[in-house]
Formats: C-alpha cells, structure tokens, sequence
C-alpha cells in the first residue's frame, strides 16, 4: 500500500516535499507517489490503483511531466542508517552508551530538534547516541564466524582511508556552535580496524587469475603533446608498433580537431558510442599494440558538456513568478493589495475557488478565478508599496501618470528603433579560417543556447542595420564567449572592437581572456584602465587613433575624449547598469555610430521582454555547465577556528580562499588578525584605493598562486573568475544587498570542485528583519541558476533599469512591473497601428463549478501556479497541455478541474472569433457578439447546418443561442465544435 511505502521512506531518510527536484525527497498526490531515488537519473512516478501500483513512469524536474513508463524502478536508501523514529516514547529516549560521551544538554536538543523534525540537518552525526545504534559491520561479520575473503585488501584500506578523510574535513567545515556531535570516527570503522579486520582474513586475492578466453592486456597513460609538430610525431611512433586511433565524442569535435591541425587526420577516427574517452591510453595486446588518443587531450581540456534537456537547467533568464501568501498584487482595476490567500466560497449556489486580496483599511475583495488575469504579482520595492483603497480615485489617477509617461517612453523607443531601420552599413565580412580556428581552440562544448546566441549575434552582423543586441546569462554561463566569437568577426572586416567594463578587475580577467583565446590570431588586444601606467595608456591611444589597435579592453576610460578610434565597428558593454549617467550618455552617442552588444547576468522580467521584444534584441542564455555543482552555503557568527578550518581544508586540495571586508578602514587590522591566527598562510590585501600599480601586482600575483587568501573588499563582486577560488567568507554579511551577496557567492564555484561559502554575521538578535530576509532567501536558493529566484523585486526592478533606464523606476514602482509592461506593449502596439499583443479574454457567466479541489492538488502555491497558468494561457493548445500535466502529476482529473479546462478553452476559442461575451443559461447557451465585429449573414451562412439548430436573437444585443443538451460534457462538446466553425477574428 502506498501509505506502508511513505513509511519507509520516511525511515529511509527520505523528506516529503510539495514537488520533487531533489534526489532524496518524495511527494504524494492521491493516487500519485513521486520519489526520486538515488538509483536512477530521473525521479519515479508511481500511479496507484487502490494498494496496488497501476503504472510506473519517470518524469523530468524541469516541468514535472513524464519521460515515458517503465516495467521497474529501484528506491534506494537516502542516508546510511534508517530515522530514528522518535515517535517512540516521550517518557524515555531509547539512547546508546555513546550518549554519555557528550553534555545532557546537547543530548536533550538534539533529541527536542529530532521531534519538532525528524529531518533537521545534520542527523546523521547523531545516529550513534541512539538506540538501535549505527551496525558496525565489523562486529557483526566477527560474530557470526564466517570465511573471509580478501580481495586487494591494499586498494580497500586505501578507499577507506580517503573517505574518512573526507568525513572529518565535512566534520570540520560545519560550525556546530553548541551542538557539536562525536567525532565521525564513532560513525565509522576506522581504516586501522579495517585493516586488522582483514589480516585476519582465511584467503587474499591480490591478482583475479583469468580464464583462458580471457583477453591478458597491460595499460598505460599516453602524454598527448601541444603542438601538430609533435601529435603528427606521436602518430608516427604509434602507428610503428601497433595501431593508433582518435575517439571522438562528436563530428564536430572531430571538425575542431582537423582545424587545429591545419589537415585531415592521418589515422583512424572512432567515435564514442557512449560517454567519452577522457585519458589517452596505450594498450598492450599479445598482437601488438593499440594506442588510443583522446580527442578531448588533443584539444587540451577537460571537458564541461552541457546539461541535457532531461536534467535541471536552471531557472529561465525569463523570469515569471507565482504568487504567495503575504505579497503584494496588482489588480489592473482596483490597485495594489495584499494577497491573502485562496478561499473556497458557494456564491449563487456554484462553488469555486477566490483569491482574497486585502486593500487598504482592511477592505477585502474576493476575486473569482475567471478574473485572475487582472492580478498579477506587485514587482517593485516593497518600502514604497501602498495599499490602494477600494473606491477611491488615487489608483486611476496613477494609472493616468504612468500611462503619459509610457507613451513618451513609447515613443522614444520606437524613435531609437527606427533611427536604427534608416541607418544601413555593410554587413561585416565574414573569415571562415579566423572563425573555425577560435570556434576549435574553445574548451568546452557549447551549449544549445550559446550556439543559438552566436547565431543571433552573426545574423544581425550579416544584416545592413547596425546591431544593438542585450545578451542576458548568469554567472558563469559562456556570455564571453559570444562576445569574442563578435568580436573576431568585426576585426576580419578591418573594424576596431572597444569593450567596455565597470571595474579594473574584470578588465584584467577580459583582457587574459581575449588575449589567451586569439594569440595565435593577427590581432592585438590592449587594456587601458587604472592598472596603465599613464606612458603606456598615452602609447595605446596613439595606436588606437592609428588603428593599430584591434581589440581595446577598458573601463570607463575608453570613453573619455581623449581616446578616439580610427574605425570603430563595434562596441561590446558588460553590464551596463553599472555606469554612471554621464558614461550612459556618450554609449547613447554611440548606439547611433556602431554595433553594440550588451551583456548582462540580471534576468529580465518576461512580460517586460515581449512588450519591447520587437524594438531591442535580446538573446538568452539559460544552460549552465553540467560540471559546476551548488555552493555550500552556511551563516555563521564571527569564528576564527572555523575560519582556519574553512582555509586550511581549501588549501589541502590546493585552492584559494576570498576573505570579503568590505570597510577599507579596518581591513588591514582583519588581515593582521587572520595572519596570526594562521601564520603559516600567505594573506594579501586588495580593495579599491590602494595605488594602481599596487592593486594590479597583488591581483595578478593572486591569480597566479602566490598568494593563498585575497582579503578584500567587494570589488571582486562582479566578473571576476579565478576558478582555483572555491571558499569564500564574507565579513558582516547583513550589510550587504541581496543582489551583491548572490554575485560574491557567484565568484566561487565556477568549476566542477564543491565550492563553501560562510555569511559572516553578529549575534543574529542584533541583525536586522530585511537583513535576516535576505540571509533566509540567500540559503534557501543556493543551487545553479537560483539568481532568478533571489530577490525576485530587486532583481526584476534592475532588470527593468537595463532595458527601461532609471527615469522609469518610479513609474515602475507606482503600478508594478507586470502591468507597466501591459501598459507600455499597448502604447508601442498603438503607435505601429497595430493589435495590442496583450490576449485579454471576454466576459463568460457560468453556473457549474470549476475549480481545483484542494483534496486534488493540496498545496496551496501548487494550486496558485496551476491558476495562473490556466487563466494566462492565451491559446487553446496550451490549455490542453496544462490539463495533460494535471493528469500525469495529479491522477485523473475529478468532474470540475475537467470543467474548468474545457470552459478555458471555450473562452479563449470565444475570444478569438470576435464574440463580446458568453453565458451558459438554464436552457441556452448564449454568445454576444457587435455586427461590427461579426457579421450576422456570416455567422448565418457557416453555421446554416448547424445540429443542434441554432437560434440568433437581434436585440437587444445580437446573439447566437446554443440549446443546452443533457450533459455538461455534451454542452462543451457542441460549444467547442461551434466555435472552431467561426474563422479566429485578425
């Protein structure tokens, strides 16, 4: 039964959740049971008949929907031991020997934490107080006197060893505060007791004997050299003595493999079936030898591939939020209110579900669920949030503000646009041997939307019209690499290439970059920032005017008049909200002369896009590499031994450690403080007013390993990428925004090494609520890809800033974003003369009820979702799949979510033909419509044949009268067949 298999894997260490994402956690919906078992890729949907397993199917975390089925799944345990199941007794804990070794009162929390949750956080450490205790296996094995066979026992002790290891540095990297636990060597038979274990083993096996047919072979590790000179080398040799082949995952690698060489290669190519060959290997055979290359060595990387679409792929740069209890909401009529929550009311004898919306003076509005388009999430800064009032003037008053404002800003944007129609220049050239050359030398593959992007960026290269292209992606995503891919292109057509960047640290890290990525190319790269010496920034300039200079790196010097470029094709800007008003001025200037690419890791706000979708281009990259895994994130108080713990475990696997002060005034005091509580570590200091020169000599050195903690202020918040940087702690974290703690989190983790991060904050009693709301926030979104789930108002309202400026905010911030963006896709519509792209549905009275039940999707924020989904939806089809996911997620639909489907997808049919409005009565189902917008001989004619016949009313508002039949579901039947007869209205 399902309810036997929840219990087991509560047990098991598995934790409930309203949606599985995770491995090691489970859902249940009815007769739905998800559980995402370590066993397998993908999480299992089990479909329940009664006691009995009706179907079993894998489904994707991405959008909850079944892959395929499938005969058998397999759950594994989630953790070691089962939960202790302290349901037991309250009177008596049933408690180890070992519970003595720590303080009554550590036992006495644990036991209390264990109650409130039999998942909190670092159980595991625990599991030996209790009673039954952890098995030793050892012990048990002992006792029972068996034959012990053991093979390699070398290799065993060995593995044993490192994963204690491992256990004790974990062990060493929480701050346990008051609950410290026993050390893991009670968890775990030691490597020494092993060891003695197996000494006393009956019969070791140190080589496995083969059987005749078996295929004898030694292997060795085969050094893939750096140049063509020596591949063709290594060749040769190979091929004397045996045979040789290249496996390749891909043509295309192979592609990238014969365009480094300059020719096809001269031995055999094997692509891989599955996986990759990731060592090149020389196999000896009794009949000769057989030489492997990888073609991933040949290339010089250790290769990232993208994540696949059936795995997570992180949140969309398109954002699009739900609704939770407590936000603020935007209803497009009445303003801005508090969302209470949803309530099952009856009204004229028809249940269905409302939103609950609080306006001012604790005025309610109950909000059916046909209406839930006018409500819409409250985007903007909470502190200037006002409740609106029910009734009154002040909220059209605004709308009428806003709405002027919108239409200058409308106006002004299509004036952009169309200066940019009229202007034309010559398409840049393209250069095959350039292009393939850096597309083969980049080290990974190239994600699906990286490629897609690149596209873009080439297609507005080929056209006449200047490009003018925002290329959003977070941290980390390969947006640098579309940006050289540009950049090379423009050079090829004898174009200079300016890229501008807000700090002296990212132009350091753009300028390794580019330099290292085309030094096999004729072009020249410069950098003209703070780290120029003022001799050699007035050498650049001179080169720059002469045209001598083809790529030109810089912060807001490059802007300044005293640089002036000879043939300026293209400008590339990364994050340009960073710039001040005077800088944004002169880029103004320059949209008007060059191409501009602008890159930015702040999502931008979906309504917001397709309202201006056809005045700016945007490309979006989405995909993060499948080889960079979450930070560890943990908030802590000021503690010098984890600190030394934190930084001593980092450098045992040979990485670096940002330490983040953010006051220039006591940093050198910190940096004295941590030298001598770790006196052997290299400490340097870097912050923002230390000389030039200096700054950049410690950064570089820094990159380069001669230092082994940078303790400095944020200016290594945006941009920076030191992959070797994988612990960061931040000082005082309560001080810093949301926005900026999420970047300094962003500047480890940038490879496929687990990264830590520790918040530093004072007793959290003396931590503000906002910032206690962001430390929260910044803990419980912490995997690949969540920026877009931080945060959410400030990060929408910085988005907006990008593509709307910062004159709007305020506007911004009156109304929403969400219905802003309406406001503003009317105004642009209006002045092409077209149909504004906003679907807004008509008026349709029913007397069913359509609703989803609460016993058929119980959570609350799960049922908003589907809600908003529904009642967004702007075509027929994508009902149809919402109502497919219901099924697959939930079972099978009960009679008024079926409604509710097909009355959407009558509405939206209804919309889309012109009618006015729609009415189911007791027995006619009536549909308005205006002669202007739908001719009545029309109507006549294509639904002459109509069955059943249909009646027309002409007054006092035309109609079409549907008789109701004897079901609901025949109802729909005959409505849906009616109106895909009547042609969709332009």
């Amino acid at each position: 039964p399902p309810e036997q298999i929840v219990r087991l894997l509560e047990r098991s260490g598995y934790h409930r959740e309203a949606v599985v994402e995770y491995l090691q956690t489970y859902a249940r919906r009815g007769d739905i049971l998800d559980v995402f078992s370590p066993a397998h890729p993908d999480p299992i949907r089990d479909e329940f008949f009664g006691d009995e397993i009706d179907s079993i199917r894998f489904f994707s975390t991405r959008d909850q929907r079944s892959l395929g089925k499938a005969k058998s799944a397999q759950i594994l345990p989630a953790t070691e031991w089962f939960t202790v199941d302290l349901a037991i007794s309250e009177e008596e804990e049933k408690l180890s020997p070992l519970a003595e070794k720590l303080p009554r009162s550590v036992v006495d929390e644990v036991v209390a934490q264990l109650r409130l949750d039999r998942h909190f956080p670092a159980k595991i450490w625990y599991a030996p107080i209790f009673e039954p205790a952890p098995v030793d296996p050892i012990k048990v094995l002992s006792a029972r006197k068996p034959i012990i066979v053991a093979v390699e026992p070398e290799n065993l002790v060995e593995e044993i060893t490192a994963f204690c290891r491992k256990a004790r540095q974990l062990y060493e990297r929480v701050l346990w505060e008051d609950l410290e636990p026993l050390p893991p060597e009670s968890l775990f038979p030691s490597p020494e007791e092993i060891e003695a274990f197996l000494e006393s083993a009956h019969i070791v096996i140190r080589e496995i004997p083969v059987g005749e047919r078996a295929i004898k072979f030694s292997i060795r590790d085969v050094d893939v050299p750096d140049s063509v000179v020596g591949l063709l080398e290594l060749f040769e040799k190979a091929q004397k003595g045996g045979k040789v082949a290249v496996v390749v995952s891909s043509e295309n690698q192979r592609a990238r493999i014969e365009a480094k060489m300059g020719m096809r290669l001269p031995v055999s190519v094997v692509q891989a079936s599955r996986g990759m060959l990731s060592r090149s290997v020389e196999i000896g055979l009794r009949e000769g030898r057989l030489v492997l290359i990888s073609g991933d060595n040949i290339l010089g990387f250790s290769r990232a591939m993208f994540v696949p679409k059936k795995y997570h792929t992180g949140k969309a740069m398109l954002s699009h939020y739900g609704l939770s209890q407590g936000d603020y909401v935007v209803h497009s009529e009445y303003g801005i209110a508090r969302f209470l929550g949803i309530r099952e009311l009856e009204v004229n004898g028809r249940r269905g579900e409302y939103l609950e919306l609080e306006f001012a003076g604790e005025e309610k509005l109950y909000v059916p669920m046909e209406d839930f388009y006018l409500v819409n999430p409250y985007l903007g800064p909470k502190e200037m949030v006002q409740l609106s009032r029910l009734g009154g003037t002040k909220w059209s008053a605004t709308k009428l503000r806003a709405k002027k404002q919108i239409y200058e800003l409308a106006g002004e944007l299509m004036r952009i646009y169309a200066t940019r129609q009229i202007k034309t220049r010559p398409p840049f050239e393209r250069a095959p041997e350039w292009e393939e050359y850096v597309r083969a030398t980049f080290p990974f593959e190239e994600t699906p939307d990286q490629l897609r992007a690149i596209e873009e960026v080439f297609a507005d290269m080929d056209s006449e019209h200047p490009m003018d292209r925002l290329l959003c992606g977070d941290v980390g995503f390969g947006k640098t690499e579309v940006a050289i891919r540009a950049a090379v292109r423009a050079v090829a057509s004898g174009k200079q290439v300016a890229v501008l960047v807000p700090t002296t640290i990212l132009a350091l890290q753009h300028y390794d970059t580019f330099s290292k990525r085309l030094s096999e190319l004729p072009i020249r790269v410069e950098m003209l920032c703070r780290f120029t010496s003022p001799s050699r920034a007035r050498k650049i300039k001179q080169d720059i005017a002469a045209g001598k200079v083809d790529i030109a790196i810089g912060t807001h010097m490059l802007l300044s008049d005293t640089v002036q470029f000879k043939d300026l094709g293209l400008l590339i800007i990364d994050e340009e909200q960073w710039f001040g008003v005077r800088h944004k001025e002169k880029l103004k200037s320059l949209r008007a002369e060059v191409d501009v690419l602008t890159m930015t890791a702040t999502p931008i706000p979906r309504t917001l896009y397709f309202s201006i979708s056809g005045l700016r281009d945007l490309s979006i990259i989405e995909t993060p590499p499948k080889s960079r895994k979450p930070v560890f994130t943990q908030i802590v108080p000021w503690n010098m031994d984890l600190f030394r713990r934190a930084i001593y475990a980092e450098l045992e696997r040979n990485g670096q450690v940002f330490f983040i002060h953010n006051r220039v005034e006591t940093i050198y005091g910190i940096a004295e403080v941590l030298r001598r509580a770790m006196p052997d570590v290299r400490f340097a200091v870097a912050h923002g007013q230390m000389r030039e020169r200096e700054l950049e000599r410690i950064v570089y050195d820094f990159r380069r390993g001669e230092y082994d903690v940078l303790v400095c202020t944020a200016i290594i918040e945006s941009g920076t990428d030191m992959p070797r940087v994988n612990t960061i702690i931040v000082d005082r974290a309560d001080r810093f925004g949301l926005a900026q703690l999420y970047q300094l989190r962003g500047r480890v983790g940038r490879s496929d090494v687990q990264a830590y991060a520790y918040f530093v904050v004072p007793p959290y009693k003396s931590v503000s609520k906002n910032a206690k709301k962001r430390l929260a926030a910044l803990l419980e979104y912490s995997d690949l890809g969540s920026g877009y789930n931080l945060a959410l108002k400030d990060l929408e309202i910085r988005g907006a800033g990008n593509l709307l400026g910062k004159e709007q905010s305020g506007f911004v911030a009156a109304v929403g974003l969400d219905l802003y963006s309406k406001m503003l896709a009317e105004a642009v519509a209006e002045l092409k003369g077209q149909k504004p792209p906003i679907f807004e549905p008509i008026p349709f009275s029913i007397d069913f009820d359509a609703f989803i039940p609460m016993d058929y999707v119980e959570d609350t924020e799960d049922r908003i979702y589907f809600y908003q989904r529904l009642f967004t939806a702007d075509r027929e089809e994508k009902v149809e799949r919402i109502g497919a996911e219901l099924s697959d997620r939930f079972g099978r639909m009960p009679e008024p979510v079926q409604n509710l489907i097909n009355f959407l997808r009558a509405r939206i049919l209804a919309t889309r033909a012109g009618f006015q409005s729609v009415s189911f009565r007791k027995r006619w189902i009536v549909l308005y419509f205006s002669p202007e917008r739908l001719s009545l001989a029309r109507l006549n004619e294509t639904l002459a044949d109509f069955s059943p016949p249909l009646a027309f009313a002409l007054s006092p508002t035309p109609a079409i009268k549907l008789p109701r039949a004897t079901s609901l579901e025949h109802d729909f039947a005959n409505l849906l067949r009616l109106l895909r007869r009547v042609p969709e209205k332009e």
